[in-house]
């Protein structure tokens, strides 16, 4: 069963709590991810996370992998497999307002939550663009109890060459942009 995992704060606030698990949604904590992977099921997340909320730009392709390595780690302690994805024009779909970045920011650090303030067509309505989902071939995860930093940074190498060999096999099929932005 997969499980998609979305920010702490968001299972905090009653309405949005009830919202999200209709959604499937699970809290994205170690320890909730963690289980649900002990416990055989999928789990679906983000790795850039809030950082890589915040540095949204309306058509820059952007993953941010750069100290990401938790989400590798659990797959190695559970013996999850990785399954890399991409999903093309995602970022055209809304534009973000980007004036009080640095506050922003602070809210973010401090409530784990990315306030983005994105607007499309009709504030809130996405702009029509098609949004394309593609997935390479799992990464295969043995498990390791306790796995070594040189064993994560082997898979996070591994993810990072899966995730850019995956968008420049599909960007000009899909309306990618030259390049990839890598943070």
């Amino acid at each position: 069963q997969l499980r998609l995992a979305s920010a702490t704060v968001l299972f905090r606030v009653p309405v949005l709590r009830e919202i999200f698990l209709g959604l499937n949604c699970v809290d994205a904590s170690r320890e909730v991810v963690e289980g649900l992977l002990r416990h055989g099921h999928s789990v679906a997340l983000v790795p850039g996370g809030i950082a890589e909320q915040m540095e949204i730009q309306h058509g820059r392709d952007l993953v941010w992998l750069e100290n990401r390595h938790a989400f590798l780690r659990l797959a190695l302690r559970t013996g999850a497999h990785i399954l890399p994805a991409y999903a093309f024009n995602e970022v055209r779909t809304y534009h973000t307002v980007t004036w009080l970045s640095g506050f922003r920011s602070w809210i973010g650090r401090k409530l784990k939550f990315s306030p983005l303030i994105p607007y499309g067509k009709f504030l809130l309505v996405p702009l029509p663009v098609p949004v394309t989902l593609v997935v390479g071939r799992p990464l295969l995860a043995e498990k390791v109890e306790n796995p070594t930093d040189a064993q994560v940074t082997e898979l996070h190498r591994r993810y990072r060459t899966a995730i850019v060999e995956l968008y420049h096999r599909h960007r000009e099929q899909f309306g990618g942009a030259e390049s990839l932005c890598i943070m």
